[in-house]
C-alpha cells in the first residue's frame, strides 16, 4: 500500500501582471533543482498571487528565495 502524502497550498504575493512570469520562473526552478513542490497555481479572479503547493511551508519558502517580481509569501496555509 502506498503511504498518502499531505500537501498544503501557500499564497505568494507577486507584482500586478508578472503572475505568469512568476509562475514560469518557479515551474524552471523546480525542475531545475528538484525541489519539493507539487504544483504552482494560477487563478485568474486572484490577481497578483500565484498559489504553491508544497510540503510544509518552507519547501515552499526555498523555491521563492531569489526569484523577480515575488513581494512575498502570506503567512500560513490556504483552506
Amino acid at each position: 500500500m502506498t503511504q498518502e502524502i499531505k500537501s498544503h497550498f501557500f499564497a505568494v504575493r507577486t507584482t500586478g501582471g508578472q503572475e505568469k512570469v512568476v509562475m514560469g520562473l518557479l515551474e524552471n526552478r523546480i525542475k531545475l533543482k528538484k525541489i519539493n513542490i507539487q504544483s504552482v497555481l494560477l487563478l485568474d479572479n486572484l490577481k497578483g498571487y500565484v498559489i504553491v503547493e508544497a510540503i510544509d511551508a518552507n519547501a515552499a519558502f526555498d523555491a521563492l528565495q531569489g526569484i523577480r517580481h515575488i513581494r512575498g509569501q502570506l503567512r500560513g496555509e490556504l483552506t
